[in-house]
């Protein structure tokens, strides 16, 4: 990816209106693994299944490492969020995965939001601060969220942003032990549809 633009924006928190937007090289260990055990219970439907190993120090401060190093090669970018009043305490947070390049110029994205701020518009102020990224320093023409689709919640937050359904996997992912349908919502990059000189 990389241009050094895009290396200072990695590396540094971002703000929108009411959040700060932290890379992992930016979060602590603590604060993650907080975010996490408390919110192990909400996230377990929609999430594959994790062993109690997961939820330690040392696995949560090598996944750190690994998230900065993918941001670092231009394979994945990802945020933990914050109330801008309340930086220790996280309540979100987003990936864009699988980033391709070339004549595709895709992702996948993925996002979380504390069970005690749903509702609030948190994930989706936080998101779009995201997609901003991915389309305008990043240059992608597509971003695509996998939901199950009765997770409502998640469905309003990629419907809010203009995200488009464009049709349903069965048997898609293994979540929660079980192999389960996913639709697929699809945010284009139009300023890229527009025509150029010559």
């Amino acid at each position: 990816m990389p241009s050094e633009q895009i290396s200072v924006l990695i590396h540094k928190p971002l703000t929108t209106e009411r959040l700060l937007l932290m890379p992992p090289a930016c979060v602590s260990v603590e604060t993650v693994l907080d975010f996490e055990l408390r919110n192990r219970e909400h996230f377990r439907p929609w999430s594959p299944a994790l062993s109690d190993d997961v939820f330690t120090v040392a696995a949560t401060r090598a996944m750190l490492v690994a998230k900065q190093n993918a941001m670092d090669a231009g394979t994945e970018l990802r945020w933990w969020f914050s109330l801008r009043d309340m930086p220790e305490r996280i309540i979100g947070s987003i990936s864009f995965s699988n980033i391709v390049y070339g004549a595709f110029l895709s992702c996948h994205c993925g996002y979380k939001t504390d069970v005690a701020m749903q509702g609030m518009g948190y994930c989706s102020e936080a998101l779009a601060k995201g997609i901003h990224i991915m389309f305008g320093s990043i240059g992608l023409h597509r971003i695509e969220a996998n939901i199950i689709p009765r997770n409502t919640a998640s469905v309003q937050v990629v419907r809010k942003l203009g995200f488009v359904n464009e049709g349903h996997s069965p048997m898609y992912l293994r979540i929660d032990g079980r192999w389960q349908g996913h639709d697929h919502y699809v945010l284009l990059n139009t300023a890229l549809h527009q025509p150029t000189d010559g």
